[in-house]
């Protein structure tokens, strides 16, 4: 079980709980990585994922991505220097 969001974060909670309940009945596997700076008092930042459907290919895309948004990142650090 995941721990409650900070008070300013229950909206977004819940809305994400919502969106994926809802899509998942539409596709086969979804997944939501959401984060936000706290407002709390508290330093860091408030995260959250949630998935439904098919665990394989919830984690074949995730491994996709970030495979390529590194490609990505790379090759722009590359073009301009930034880091």
């Amino acid at each position: 079980m995941k721990d409650a969001p900070p008070p300013d974060m229950q909206e977004a909670d819940r809305l994400v709980t919502e969106f994926v309940n809802r899509i998942s009945e539409h596709v086969d596997s979804v997944t939501v990585f959401v984060n936000k700076k706290r407002e709390d008092g508290h330093d860091g930042t408030w995260h959250m994922h949630m998935g439904r459907g098919n665990w394989y290919a919830r984690y074949g895309q995730i491994v996709q991505f970030i495979e390529a948004e590194k490609s990505v990142h790379y090759s722009k650090s590359g073009e301009d220097g930034a880091g």
